[in-house]
């Protein structure tokens, strides 16, 4: 991969994670990614090399779409990269509504791949409750973000040993 589509990558993807104003009491804050909490790169890279030989062909052709669209879209000759965070996401949200099921579904593919970053990320995920029911009164499942405890005594295998 190519320094210019690693640079792609990481400014598109991160645009679907655009940066909430918690001063203006945006109650998303405790959503928003930190600097450096989220790899987006490394999802892309593995969807890329995990994937079929067409699917990183229509990775690569999001990605281009997605980039270059400020200068089709909108006309206006500049970087995914150097539009401001609200810009960026909607842009995105343009793309993801757009007339053309193609450009439509590739963003979509995209979306995907920035969901598998996000979601990488137990920190975020801690903070979203994702894994926690709202139910669930049970300490391990504010702790590890599983809703079930006997899932934390599975045996695992790590460097060709199984622990507990």
């Amino acid at each position: 991969m190519i320094g210019l589509e690693r640079r792609w990558a990481k400014d598109v993807l991160s645009g679907f994670a655009a940066a909430g104003d918690s001063d203006q009491g945006d109650p998303r804050p405790r959503l928003v990614p930190q600097p450096g909490e989220v790899n987006f790169l490394e999802a892309y890279e593995g969807m890329i090399h995990n994937g079929t030989f067409l699917s990183g062909i229509g990775m690569r052709v999001a990605l281009t779409f997605a980039a270059l669209s400020p200068l089709w879209l909108t006309g206006r000759p500049t970087r995914f990269g150097s539009l401001p965070g609200d810009e960026r996401a909607a842009l995105l949200d343009r793309l993801l509504h757009h007339p053309v099921f193609l450009v439509a579904e590739l963003t979509l593919l995209l979306k995907l791949c920035a969901c598998m970053a996000l979601f990488r990320s137990a920190g975020l995920r801690a903070r979203s409750k994702y894994d926690v029911s709202e139910g669930d009164p049970s300490p391990e499942a504010a702790e590890t973000g599983s809703t079930r405890p006997e899932a934390n005594r599975l045996p695992v295998l790590h460097e060709g040993q199984v622990t507990r």
